[in-house]
């Protein structure tokens, strides 16, 4: 009885233990399935942006195109937002994948591995209004996710501008650049996690900040943490597309960009060969060319009027060289009188000058430069904004078309006013011009909401930009150079030679010249006199 009453008892704990297995089989294989499907759900998209949005502070977050496939996140798209707290203020990122298992999301520490990203456009702030906000937009980027190992990403094309607040500001765009106009664009991005911040690193693509334009990158290195930033290497090619002339290099040494509400630069731009086209407003070519080298101590904050600034002398070693054209008035003129010397084409090669430049304005100071024994110059000169009324004036002037001969055809197709096209350019034009701008991969002709807001922004940049350029030939141009000319530059023009005296002692003639007006305009009223005067008497 006793063993009968045994295996009975034995036999009913079994069925029971099986009844409990399979219970938990079947809540395995429920769970199992739940974990699987719960990706598929309808509502999952919209929790897994509202869990994406709070964890970035983004006042609106979309994404399209998710799937789980084989451990592995997918998202076609992302496009947030940023609320004011946040250190960006908008940004689309495309084609994005990680590991993802059945559990992440739910429990534990969710480790993606590398975050493979294949493009994105963000717009970073480069400061706030006042210094808890700033520490606010500090803590947003460096923050650690307590259920997210965010410890690499990798971006194959990525694009990051900054200073751009003001773009439609209509003083700025009718100007030189905006105060801390920045971009790092189609580079190479690697953000890896360490102890107290984050080190990006860019290979590829190009490199903007202010005059330094359209570098190529050779190697950016950049350590973010609670201080601020720190180019750890700052690699970069100079070169002019279409140029047959060897390329200039551009390293940054020592650069730091303190944290705060109005971020501190600090540091030196190192630029050897660079070529003026670089550095100089897009209007300038043409009349000037070259390339220079020197140290420019870089200074000012990335969120103050005056931008980031460079300063820094540059001496004419001899193996740069800064060439006018005769496209400048004067010259032009003193080619047509002067029967002995050429000053088609002038390349300084000896002197030295310093140049400041800061948001809106570039300055020469000190300038003492030579051209063989043709000519030399010294003096001063500064390129500003033009004012409300400056603009004004030259878009509705008018040629009055009694220039003289030698000056009339040399810069008709650079006319203020006849231009129709380019003195409409407004705003207007520029949302007309976006439905004709070049898609982003990624976007539809369905686009709505934050995603055609994101890509109206990135076309409008571009018009922008194209008017930017159009509307540099309003900068003003304002100083006083004295140049200097051999003695018998007048042999065959008496009046000129009876105003114009060679110097008993040098040999040479001196004459004031003042600079005023746009890059057209200068030097033209003296250039007519000495033209007039030279002929006179033939």
């Amino acid at each position: 009885m006793s063993g009968g009453g045994a295996g009975s008892i034995i036999f009913h704990l079994l069925r029971i233990g099986f009844r409990v297995l399979l219970f938990l089989l079947l809540v395995c294989v429920g769970g199992w399935i739940y974990l699987i499907k719960r990706v598929e759900a309808k509502d999952f998209p919209k929790k897994l942006s509202e869990a994406i949005g709070n964890q970035l502070l983004a006042g609106e977050c979309r994404i399209e195109g998710f799937r789980r496939t084989s451990g592995e996140f997918n998202l076609r798209r992302i496009a947030c937002a940023g609320t004011p707290d946040a250190y960006y203020s908008a940004f689309e990122a495309s084609n994005i994948s990680c590991r993802m298992g059945l559990l992440d999301g739910l429990t534990g520490v969710w480790n993606p591995g590398p975050i493979r990203v294949k493009r994105l456009d963000m717009e970073v702030r480069t400061g706030s209004d006042d210094p808890a906000t700033a520490a606010r937009r500090a803590e947003s980027f460096l923050r650690d996710y307590a259920k997210f190992d965010l410890s690499l990403v990798e971006v194959s094309d990525a694009t990051l501008r900054w200073g751009f607040a003001k773009v439609f500001n209509p003083q700025i765009r009718a100007g030189l650049t905006e105060p801390a106009k920045g971009e790092i664009k189609n580079s190479a991005m690697t953000v890896q996690r360490t102890d107290g911040g984050y080190r990006l690193q860019f290979r590829g693509g190009t490199f903007t900040q202010n005059w330094l334009e359209g570098l190529e990158i050779v190697e950016l290195t950049a350590f973010i943490g609670p201080d601020g930033i720190q180019i750890e290497k700052g690699e970069f090619v100079a070169r002019v597309e279409g140029s047959q002339k060897p390329p200039g290099s551009v390293s940054l040494l020592g650069v730091k960009v303190s944290g705060g509400d109005r971020p501190v630069v600090s540091g030196t731009a190192r630029l050897k060969g660079v070529a003026l086209e670089l550095l100089l407003p897009s209007r300038v070519q043409g009349f000037v060319e070259g390339s220079i080298s020197c140290d420019l101590k870089m200074g000012g904050s990335t969120n103050s009027n005056e931008g980031v600034t460079y300063e820094g002398q540059v001496i004419m070693s001899g193996e740069d060289c800064i060439t006018l054209r005769e496209r400048i008035h004067l010259f032009k003129a003193l080619s047509v009188v002067d029967l002995f010397n050429s000053y088609r084409k002038l390349d300084f090669r000896e002197g030295s000058f310093f140049m400041k430049a800061s948001a809106g304005s570039l300055s020469l100071e000190k300038v003492s430069m030579k051209s063989k024994d043709v000519i030399s110059l010294q003096g001063e000169m500064k390129v500003r904004l033009p004012s409300d009324q400056e603009i004004q004036s030259a878009v509705t002037r008018k040629s009055t078309g009694e220039l003289a001969p030698v000056f009339a055809s040399d810069n008709s197709t650079d006319e203020l006013s006849t231009d129709k096209s380019e003195n409409e350019f407004t705003l207007k034009n520029a949302a007309a011009s976006t439905s004709e701008a070049p898609r982003k991969e990624g976007a539809t002709n369905q686009d709505s909401g934050l995603f055609k807001q994101l890509a109206d922004g990135v076309a409008n940049r571009q018009v922008i930009q194209q008017g930017m350029e159009i509307f540099s030939k309003n900068l003003r141009y304002e100083g006083k150079f004295t140049i200097s000319i051999p003695g018998d530059s007048f042999a065959r023009a008496p009046d000129l030679a009876a105003i114009y005296q060679p110097d008993p002692v040098t040999k040479r003639i001196s004459i004031e010249v003042p600079i005023e007006g746009n890059i057209y305009d200068i030097t033209l009223s003296q250039a007519e006199d000495i033209y007039v005067k030279g002929r006179r008497r033939e």
